[in-house]
């Protein structure tokens, strides 16, 4: 830093030329509920029909088998993995909202030329699941909750689908109709001729209230609900095929791959007009104007400084709480089970950054205690799990995306050990990665106090799938942070995620490598000519005890208002400051007063003289105690 001058960070929004060209741009894991309580008539009827006319505004989506759709955890097969699939599973999936009621409406529409079926595998149906945000597992992640809605105990002719099978049907949070155009179970006429069905449709609604959910809230509501469908064809005769297609996540949202999600806002009707833009879990800045990083472990660059960070830490449920859109529910933490008491929890500070096609991960942390790598429990280190879009390597059964786990763990002699997919994958040139021991700390030697380690990882998205100079390319993926303490008397192994714990585990960041994010050093006299426009751009540090730099733009001179509440909504902190010049500001926020926790904030902007008013999107922040 220049003597006398004041360096801060700066992510300035230029336009640039161009259309996304990455794999999951757009992206296909989510879909809006559009709200019905501000039809003429609202009142949807659970029948099967969908003759309301607020049905013809719903959204919508296909799962069709064979078809792939631009999700990572889409897929399809054949149940006994053998014969020729003659009607395959295809369906349309709609879905609207009703925030006076907090119910959230889905509809399953299947094209399907013989209804029915005969246990388990060999039925119609659909198989969906719910996390659900009032109920967490030992290791806070929310708890899946099924939807199993089938004929596979509806075996007589002319049947509808069992309307309870799964854990919400069968308590009621879920309640379900159906309706079939043909006779279910009977796929031939008194002379054994084929008789042709023309499908079905399940219809459900689910009360939110029940599993954590709110339909009538300011800002986007990520309701994680996957859906499978199951089509058993011809069941009575030789040739019969049952085939299962999916969108993000084969077994509800249990499995691997992806949550999928349906937004919810409460300005977002039928009608709203056009539909609002979903943002990434994660924006990663553009280093363009700075020199190329140098993989050494040690982030001293000048951009590391510059670019956004959050913390992983085992047992800081307030600062998961802090995690953007699905990362508040899908992060979560685990210990050995034999560990008494886990002590000496390090913290781990991450920055991401992207030049050209080349991802970089730097994590800075803090630890009183390194060890080297005794297996995938036991160890000091970073993992990156990735779904890969490479088509070659999508899976032969199920045809989903691949997943691979890079692993980076302290070695005996302070360096990093690659473990899982990076073993294979740095040869090619697509993995790189550097780790430096922070002062004096030294590594199994258990009589002294460590000060942590620095590790940078770099991709280069070439290698996994991505167009070379791809603009704005988006990354799925999940961080977990490895901490491996041991004394004369114990040890003590555990982890905590970002998003995703594992390969095979639900659910990665969607994180956008934003071309128009670029990185810019701004000193005394920021390039107040840049910024057209009031937008809020964070807090640092956060979390913060007891104060943080509330960071914005403004366009001109004006007025400012903080206004600060609490998890509940109820008011905390509400002032007014003034703007004298244009450019990028900062407001200094203190919370001695206030207890440890989640605060949303949000700014106001009112240039002077202009007589409006500019209001700023809700962010949180976390006070740590």
């Amino acid at each position: 830093m220049r003597a006398g001058r004041l360096v801060c960070s700066l992510i300035v929004l230029v336009l640039l030329a161009g259309e996304a060209m990455a794999q999951f741009s757009p992206r296909k894991d989510y879909v809006w509920a559009r709200d019905v309580s501000v039809a003429a008539d609202p009142t949807i009827t659970l029948d099967g029909l969908l003759d309301e006319a607020v049905w013809a505004q719903a959204e919508s989506l296909a799962i069709t088998y064979g078809v792939l759709d631009g999700s990572s955890g889409s897929g399809w097969k054949i149940m006994s993995e053998s014969g020729v699939p003659r009607d395959s599973a295809r369906a349309v999936v709609k879905v609207l909202a009703n925030k006076a009621t907090n119910t959230l409406y889905v509809a399953v529409v299947a094209a399907d030329s013989s209804v029915g079926g005969k246990g388990w595998e060999d039925s119609d149906g659909i198989l969906a699941g719910i996390y659900d945000r009032t109920r967490r597992a030992s290791n806070q992640v929310t708890l899946h909750r099924d939807i199993f809605i089938s004929w596979a105990d509806s075996t007589d002719v002319g049947t509808l689908p069992n309307l309870k099978g799964g854990g919400l049907p069968g308590q009621g949070v879920v309640t379900a109709a159906a309706h079939v155009k043909g006779l279910s179970n009977s796929d031939t006429d008194g002379l054994g001729n084929r008789v042709a069905d023309e499908g079905w449709t399940i219809e459900f609604a689910v009360a939110l209230d029940s599993i954590g959910y709110q339909a009538d809230v300011p800002e986007t509501e990520d309701v994680q609900l996957s859906i499978c469908v199951w089509d058993m064809d011809w069941l009575n005769t030789d040739d019969h095929v049952a085939t299962r297609a999916w969108w993000c996540n084969e077994w509800g949202n249990n499995g691997g791959s992806t949550a999928a999600r349906f937004l919810l806002r409460n300005d977002v009707t039928v009608a709203s007009g056009p539909l609002p833009e979903y943002a990434p879990d994660l924006v990663v800045p553009n280093g363009v104007n700075y020199p190329s990083i140098t993989l050494d472990g040690v982030p001293n660059e000048e951009i590391w400084g510059l670019v956004p960070s959050f913390d992983m830490q085992y047992g800081n449920t307030a600062l998961r709480a802090s995690y953007p859109t699905i990362g508040k529910d899908r992060s979560g933490e685990w210990v050995i089970p034999s560990t008494v008491n886990p002590f000496n929890a390090g913290i781990a500070t991450i920055r991401t950054v992207f030049q050209g096609d080349v991802l970089y991960i730097a994590a800075d942390v803090s630890d009183r205690s390194l060890n080297s790598y005794g297996g995938p429990d036991l160890m000091d280190g970073l993992q990156v799990s990735m779904i890969v879009s490479i088509d070659t390597l999508r899976d032969a059964k199920v045809h989903t995306m691949a997943d691979r786990g890079f692993g980076f763990a302290v070695n005996a002699t302070g360096g990093s050990l690659p473990v899982w997919d990076a073993i294979d994958w740095i040869p090619t040139g697509a993995v790189s990665y550097a780790l430096s021991l922070k002062g004096t700390s030294t590594i199994d030697v258990n009589t002294d106090v460590d000060q942590g380690y620095t590790l940078e990882v770099s991709f280069d998205l070439t290698k996994f799938g991505y167009p070379a100079g791809a603009e704005n390319k988006t990354v799925a993926i999940g961080l977990t942070y490895h901490d491996y303490d041991k004394t004369s008397v114990d040890n003590s192994g555990y982890r905590v995620w970002w998003f995703r714990e594992w390969v095979g585990k639900s659910s990665p960041a969607f994180c956008m490598l934003d071309d128009a994010a670029v990185v810019v050093s701004v000193d005394d006299d920021p390039n107040a000519q840049l910024v057209q426009e009031f937008s809020l751009i964070g807090s640092y540090p956060n979390p913060f005890n007891p104060s943080t730099t509330i960071r914005f733009m403004a366009p001109s001179a004006g007025t400012a208002r903080l206004m600060v509440s609490d998890v509940l909504g109820r008011p905390v902190h509400d002032e007014s400051f003034t703007v004298r010049v244009p450019g990028t500001q900062e407001h200094q926020f203190r919370g001695d007063r206030l207890a440890s926790g989640v605060y949303y904030y949000r700014l106001s902007f009112a240039p002077d003289g202009s007589g409006s008013m500019q209001l700023s999107g809700a962010r949180t922040m976390v006070l740590v105690k």
